[in-house]
């Protein structure tokens, strides 16, 4: 049997499809039930019947051209009577009632569908589908890939993407005005700057950093912060990696007009980390560069003569790191990691703006703008113990998207029992440099001088003096 549709809109059509659909199941429990019961009363009876419906042409004839002749059948007293059956070519196949009433509703249902699409506005070129019935009576045609309309109330246009945070259809015009305007709210939210402040971003020239410098300048001028921005790198010395995003990060001074600070590990500690890495391997280099990275951002944000820091942390960074300190059981930084505002007990005070923004989304924004951004991982970051957290994140976004901010709200509403025994360090001033740290040397200094020593495991607690 063929049946053509013409001009059908994709909404039109799955609405088509389900009441042939509900039809045939109703007609397939009656008239099977029905057909049933006629061959156990009376087979006899049946055949008559059969025979007399084959006679009329305009019950088993379904949108042909010219009617065919039923095939006669010849009165012995020992042959059968031959029958051609309504959607196949085989012969010696007797149609049953529920085959008829079903072909009988099949064509009722096309030429109501024929009518009705006859009317229709849509401006898609007409098609024609065959399906072949070979292996089946009845077959239906295959369906299109609907294209879906952006959810945003007033906005015409197709959606392109699908929220990782909600599931939202969204047109990429409406996405990259909301994500906008959700970093704004967060900002205005928190209180995160004040007019004529001197903000430092710090630019690695990874997606995250490029995206806020590029969202922070935009949110600038329109809102008017009265921000004056700056951004700071940081140059780790690491050969293959480093030197090349730091190529990324002038092209964005040029391309946002914002000043930029560069600041060494080689000029501020005397060592790279390839030197370091060399030292230690590369099992433990990550907590020497994280804890060199934090100071080399103070110490370049007192040189800009800044008032904040902004840092690319998003809210799977966030998450990973809530899961980290529960698995190390870091009371002290579990209690402050969800923190939007940190540092307020120094000179300098760092912000996130992206707590609530998914990796996913930043890295979406990031192609829908055609930013510049370095993409390559760190060479010396596949051992870290924050890619096993990472991963484990991962898979949980997969089953519940919105695990990542879950693991956000719980730190963050996290309570400790005032009757607790466990002494929580108190941030103070280190000795020898100057800046914040929990005890009389902060982990900077202490790292380095076992360096300097020539026994860098000595500073992690690996060996002894």
């Amino acid at each position: 049997m063929d049946l053509t549709i013409n001009k059908v809109n994709d909404e039109y059509t799955d609405s088509i499809f389900e009441e042939i659909s509900q039809q045939f199941l109703n007609m397939a429990i009656e008239f099977e039930e029905q057909d049933e019961q006629v061959e156990q009363k009376n087979k006899n009876e049946q055949k008559e019947k059969l025979l007399n419906l084959n006679k009329k042409n305009d019950i088993y004839q379904l949108e042909t051209p010219t009617p065919t002749p039923t095939p006669t059948s010849t009165s012995t007293s020992t042959s059968t009577s031959t029958s051609t059956c309504i959607s196949c070519t085989c012969k010696n196949s007797k149609p049953s009632l529920f085959q008829i009433a079903i072909a009988k509703s099949y064509e009722e249902i096309s030429n109501n569908l024929t009518e009705k699409t006859s009317t229709s506005t849509s401006t898609s070129t007409s098609t024609s589908t065959s399906t072949s019935t070979s292996n089946s009576h009845f077959t239906t045609p295959p369906r299109k890939n609907a294209v879906l309309p952006c959810q945003i109330a007033n906005c015409t246009r197709r959606a392109a993407l699908k929220r990782p945070k909600n599931g939202a259809q969204i047109c990429r015009e409406c996405f990259c005005s909301l994500f906008e305007d959700e970093i704004h709210h967060t900002i205005t939210s928190t209180n995160l700057f004040n007019h004529g402040e001197s903000v430092a971003i710090a630019a690695s020239g990874g997606k995250d950093s490029t995206v806020l410098a590029h969202v922070l300048t935009f949110l600038n001028q329109k809102y008017n912060y009265g921000l004056d921005l700056f951004l700071l790198s940081v140059d780790e010395g690491i050969t293959g990696y480093r030197d090349d995003s730091l190529e990324t990060v002038k092209r964005n001074q040029n391309q946002y007009q914002i000043p930029l600070k560069i600041v060494s590990y080689e000029e501020l500690y005397g060592w790279t980390m390839d030197a370091i890495v060399r030292e230690i391997g590369l099992k433990n280099n990550c907590t020497f560069c994280g804890v060199f990275r934090r100071q080399a951002l103070d110490r370049g944000a007192m040189l800009l003569k800044v008032n904040k820091i902004v840092t690319g942390h998003n809210a799977d960074d966030i998450a990973e790191t809530v899961l980290m300190n529960i698995l190390r059981g870091d009371v002290a930084r579990l209690r402050r990691c969800t923190s939007i505002v940190t540092g307020q007990e120094g000179t300098i005070s760092r912000c996130k703006p992206f707590k609530y923004t998914y990796e996913k989304e930043i890295v979406m924004y990031a192609y829908f703008k055609k930013l510049d951004y370095f993409s390559t991982e760190c060479i010396y970051s596949p051992n870290a113990y924050r890619g096993y957290a990472r991963t484990f994140l991962k898979d949980l976004e997969k089953i519940r998207p919105l695990a990542i901010l879950d693991i956000i709200y719980s730190g963050e509403n996290l309570n400790f029992n005032s009757n607790s025994t466990l002494k929580l360090p108190e941030q103070g001033i280190c000795e020898r440099c100057g800046y914040i740290s929990s005890n009389k040397l902060c982990k900077a200094c202490v790292l380095l001088e076992g360096l300097n020593r020539g026994k860098p495991r000595i500073s992690l607690g690996k060996e002894k003096f």
